[in-house]
C-alpha cells in the first residue's frame, strides 16, 4: 500500500466513525460518499502542497519558441475538488437524523 492509499484509509476510518450509527438502509450510499470524500480530502492536501511548492502560476515552454507564465492547473482542480467536498459533506449531513445533525456537522467540519 502506497502513502496515498494509507492516508485515504485513515481518512475513511475517521469518517466512518462519524457515521457509525447511520441507518442500515442508507449505509451503502453513505459508504460510497465516504470513499469519495476520503479520496478528495487526501487529494486536496496533495494539491495544496503542490501549489505551496510551485505557486499559483508556473512557467511554460511549448518548445516552439513560445514561453511564459500560465496559471497553475492545480488551482483549478483544487477549486473543483473543494466544491465536490462541500457537496458530498452536505449530502452526508442531510442523511443524519435532525436531532444528531449538529454534532455530526461539527465533527465533519473539525476533521
Amino acid at each position: 500500500m502506497n502513502e496515498k492509499e494509507t492516508l485515504i484509509k485513515k481518512e475513511k476510518n475517521k469518517l466512518k466513525k462519524i457515521f457509525k450509527e447511520i441507518d442500515e438502509n442508507k449505509l451503502k450510499f453513505v459508504m460510497t460518499l465516504i470513499d469519495r470524500l476520503a479520496w478528495l480530502n487526501v487529494s486536496v492536501k496533495e494539491l495544496e502542497d503542490n501549489i505551496d511548492k510551485n505557486g499559483t502560476t508556473i512557467p511554460y515552454d511549448n518548445g516552439g519558441g513560445q514561453s511564459g507564465i500560465k496559471d497553475n492547473p492545480d488551482v483549478k482542480t483544487l477549486i473543483q475538488y473543494t466544491r465536490n467536498i462541500t457537496t458530498i459533506t452536505k449530502q452526508l449531513v442531510d442523511l443524519v437524523p435532525a436531532d444528531r445533525k449538529e454534532s455530526k456537522l461539527d465533527q465533519l467540519m473539525n476533521e
